[in-house]
């Protein structure tokens, strides 16, 4: 099985547009994933969750890593 180390997944997320990106350590990106609003006040919390798994999904496929891959998070920060 081969290992991608993935330093980064930033998702920014608004009342227009979702946007995810993969990042390695040195910054290079890995890929990018777009998706429709996701502010829950504007589309509900589940139009949010949809367009949040959207555009990481599209991150991860369009980094051409399969989406079914185990994921193992060892940091997490909100902000």
């Amino acid at each position: 099985m081969n290992r991608i180390s993935i330093e980064l997944l930033a998702v920014d997320g608004g009342g227009t547009k979702t946007r995810a990106v993969l990042v390695e350590g040195d910054g290079t990106i890995l890929g990018e994933g777009n998706a429709g609003a996701s502010n829950y006040q504007v589309i509900g919390a589940e139009g949010s969750e949809e367009a949040l798994i959207k555009a990481i999904l599209a991150a991860f496929m369009n980094a051409g890593i399969e989406t079914c891959s185990k994921v193992n998070v060892e940091k997490l920060y909100l902000l």
